[in-house]
């Protein structure tokens, strides 16, 4: 991922209904709907150690930190802009949130060797030969450079302690490819989809995985996000804006 520019314009916005408060460049990628629902989807305990894997500015990682008190959460982005905005919005949000720059594939030193309860991530998911037009401000968050999804997904498992959780949210068009790096790894893998509207198709699915042997795979029911009047389902709106947990697993 490129570095951003932190001579960009920066907004200051919120999230989860005000609880939180996020520093995002005005273009580029901007934290919308998916990280909220990826870090409600993540059913962490008070204790346990969380890696979020292309953190950004920081949203998945305070979304969960303001759910669940006691987390030890680390995040990792190769970009050194948005490693910057996620610690200023760390801190204007007090919350306890480690952020180190560096590549999944060439981790800091703290993190080689390392395994976690719960690894996120809301991965670059298109390849160049995708051939889908992306701005430019966009392409780092959106496309994978040099490496497949398999190989992101393979490398957050590696991430994962045994009997840890993997989450991960994709394009509906990409889970197959996502859960191919899945095979023989995982157990008690959640298809959760997030259907625009009731009978719309999906757009976007969080995939869930315990590290190691367990249940094959089952699809959930899914979360509505909207009803036909374009207003937010009263589950969505909980997820959403009061912060309630999305249970996949």
């Amino acid at each position: 991922m490129p570095s951003t520019d932190l001579q960009t314009k920066i907004s200051t916005d919120t999230l989860l209904g005000g609880q939180v408060t996020i520093l995002q460049p005005m273009e580029g990628y901007r934290a919308a709907i998916d990280p909220v629902l990826l870090a409600a989807s993540v059913l962490a305990k008070s204790g346990q150690h969380v890696l979020d894997v292309g953190s950004g500015t920081g949203a998945v990682a305070m979304c969960l930190a303001n759910r669940v008190p006691g987390l030890a959460i680390t995040g990792v982005d190769a970009d050194a802009g948005y490693c910057d905005l996620a610690r200023q919005s760390i801190a204007l949000n007090q919350l306890d949130i480690d952020i180190l720059q560096g590549d999944l594939f060439s981790l800091p030193a703290a993190l080689q060797n390392r395994r976690f309860d719960h690894v996120v991530s809301n991965p670059p998911y298109w390849s160049p030969e995708n051939n889908r037009p992306a701005a430019a401000s966009r392409r780092g968050a959106h496309f994978l450079d040099g490496v497949s999804l398999t190989d992101w997904v393979a490398a957050c498992l590696r991430r994962v302690a045994n009997k840890g959780v993997l989450s991960l949210i994709v394009p509906a068009e990409r889970v197959d490819v996502a859960m191919a790096a899945m095979v023989g790894k995982v157990g008690n893998l959640c298809i959760l989809p997030l259907w625009p509207k009731k009978g719309v198709q999906a757009k976007r699915v969080i995939l869930q995985a315990t590290h190691g042997s367990g249940a094959g795979a089952h699809v959930s029911a899914g979360l509505v996000l909207h009803d036909q009047n374009d207003s937010y389902t009263p589950e969505a709106q909980r997820i959403l804006h009061d912060g309630r947990a999305l249970d996949c697993l």
